[in-house]
């Protein structure tokens, strides 16, 4: 017999869209990472990184990794390819 679920209504990948949707909508306002920081009370990396993840921004190695990644190459040939670490 199964465990019963501690929190039965608790969903991960809906509570992570909630907060990309919610940083995203704040950015694009104030199209400010640092101002969108503050308010969520996160450093600015890792409001650009879930923007980035978002689709709301993005720069130029990240449009690169996206596009080796959609070419089906792995994290390490993305790695040796753009000189980044994991």
């Amino acid at each position: 017999m199964a465990r019963l679920k501690k929190r039965p209504h608790y969903d991960p990948d809906k509570i992570m869209k909630n907060l990309l949707d919610a940083v995203s909508e704040s950015y694009e306002e104030t199209r400010e990472l640092k101002q969108t920081a503050a308010e969520f009370d996160m450093s600015p990396l890792k409001i650009r990184k879930l923007l980035i993840t978002s689709g709301a921004c993005s720069n130029e190695i990240s449009r690169v990794v996206n596009d080796l990644r959609a070419t089906g190459k792995s994290i390490a040939e993305i790695q040796e390819i753009t000189g980044l670490k994991k």
